[in-house]
């Protein structure tokens, strides 16, 4: 599972690691001085090919492995942050729980450390939920995400989340907007698609101190709801600037999506049924984030190709092109 941080110079190198340099394993977590090391309870990194002595997971989302628990308390933590003032976010998280799991926290170090925030995804409710502090060790109401694309929020597909807090003054002066977007099938949105939003405005998040900032954050299956399997893939944080999504599609990860990407998908496909780890590839097969890739991840891409080509070359992957 990749892992990528913008916050410190330190780790400019880590910043632009390729994703096939990067390991199936949680050593890459870890960094700063988070409370309990790089991985709470066992999370397993692996991918959809069982070549080693984990249990092979049967999906990720970009590059060759994810991050999957199969209980709540597992879970991995980044402790490069240091009471960050501003502090963006994205990962993309595949939920198979049912009730309701905290996915993400943004903590404040402190004598009782405590969440800034935190998200979760509610399989009852249908949604992903956004909870800001209450200064007092709980959470005011959150903000809920129950739609994306005008389809309903629903377990076991990928979903991308990012995030952006900033404190700003006093103690009740901080905010976070987030986006949510994801599972969009073979033909829903080809040509761009509208992320959903979330807002916590000031007075929802209210800290401790008001000097409290982001100092680490923890990814996985952090506590509550029941189930199977909660996987999450593409963590990346930086200080500024948005991150956005990963070009769905763009199998061979060049930044554009051809209709060799839909071959390389059907590659995929035979490489993951003759558990073969080399053929798998480095970009996003998963072209209609369903949690799998199959032959209808190919016509997802062929799909979004003609649709590029449709509209003059202003679009890659399905996006704007810049």
């Amino acid at each position: 599972m990749i892992r990528k941080s913008q916050l410190f110079l330190a780790v400019a190198a880590l910043a632009g690691m390729n994703v096939a340099m990067a390991a199936c394993n949680t050593t890459q977590w870890g960094q700063g001085t988070p409370p309990g090391g790089a991985a709470v309870g066992g999370p397993i990194a692996d991918g959809p090919v069982n070549t080693d002595g984990n249990a092979a997971l049967t999906n990720r989302y970009s590059g060759k492995c994810a991050l999957a628990s199969s209980a709540a308390g597992r879970y991995v933590q980044d402790g490069l942050p240091s009471a960050e003032s501003s502090y963006i976010s994205r990962f993309y998280v595949k939920p198979n729980t049912t009730g309701e799991s905290v996915v993400f926290q943004a903590m404040a170090d402190e004598a009782t450390d405590y969440a800034i925030f935190k998200i979760s995804f509610d399989a009852t409710a249908g949604a992903f939920k956004f909870y800001g502090s209450n200064g007092a060790g709980g959470f005011g109401t959150p903000v809920s995400v129950t739609t994306v694309n005008g389809s309903p929020i629903v377990p076991n597909r990928w979903y991308m989340i990012e995030t952006d807090f900033k404190r700003n003054a006093g103690t009740s002066g901080g905010t976070l907007a987030a986006s949510v977007i994801g599972n969009r099938g073979n033909t829903v949105a080809l040509t761009g698609t509208t992320p959903s939003t979330a807002t916590l405005t000031a007075g929802n998040i209210v800290l401790a101190d008001a000097g409290d900032g982001v100092d680490y954050v923890q990814l996985g299956w952090i506590s509550g709801g029941a189930g199977t399997e909660l996987i999450v893939d593409a963590f990346e944080s930086r200080r500024s600037t948005a991150i956005g999504s990963l070009k769905r599609g763009d199998a061979n990860n060049s930044g554009t999506c051809t209709s060799g990407d839909a071959t390389q998908a059907l590659q995929e496909v035979n490489a993951i049924t003759a558990n073969n780890e080399p053929g798998l590839k480095l970009g996003q097969t998963d072209c209609n984030e369903s949690g799998s890739v199959t032959a209808g991840d190919a016509t997802c891409i062929l799909n979004l190709v003609n649709a590029d080509t449709a509209s003059g070359g202003t679009r890659v992957c399905g996006v704007p092109s810049v």
